[in-house]
């Protein structure tokens, strides 16, 4: 029952942050292409293109990953190589001391920072996590009502934690 409730917490949290962040960009994609651009890393003239692209793999990972059976492996693998290029992205910025905003999760002033790096591994190592789980046993189980909407409430709350990480650490670093 254990990998049960890690693997549909896997799916509930990273279908819930990659949702949240296909909504906070869908509604101005000039503004994401224009993010896209900043970060210096893609010819200016592809950021609209890649920007279209991005936004279509993560409205496709909570679909995959909700569908569930065997379309979550590929929901799970979608996942981890698009928080993969998002993470080389972030680090070659840090790298490169650009001050920008990532924009990951709406259009923010805050910059790039380690807490950026952080999420974005902690999410790798979930989709990593549903793959190996996804393939080692079979997900037909099923869970009661009270346990899903338990599980649910648990990763919604895993996931606003992990968006609003640095906020959060600030709280106990004032």
């Amino acid at each position: 029952m254990l990998f049960y409730s890690i693997l549909f917490f896997c799916r509930l949290s990273i279908s819930f942050t990659f949702i949240i962040s296909f909504i906070s960009k869908v509604s101005n994609i000039l503004l994401f292409s224009r993010t896209i651009e900043s970060f210096h890393i893609i010819p200016k003239r592809l950021s609209f293109i890649f920007a279209i692209i991005l936004l279509t793999g993560e409205a496709l990972v909570p679909v995959f990953l909700l569908i569930g059976k065997n379309f979550q492996i590929i929901g799970f693998v979608l996942a981890g190589f698009l928080l993969l290029l998002f993470l080389v992205a972030l680090l070659i910025t840090l790298r490169r001391n650009l001050k920008i905003s990532c924009n990951c999760f709406g259009f923010q002033d805050k910059n790039i920072s380690s807490y950026s790096i952080l999420r974005n591994i902690v999410l790798i190592c979930s989709s990593v996590l549903g793959v190996i789980i996804s393939i080692v046993i079979n997900s037909n189980l099923s869970m009661s009502i009270i346990y899903i909407i338990f599980l649910s409430f648990f990763s919604v709350a895993f996931t606003l934690i992990l968006l609003n990480l640095e906020e959060i650490s600030q709280i106990f670093t004032t």
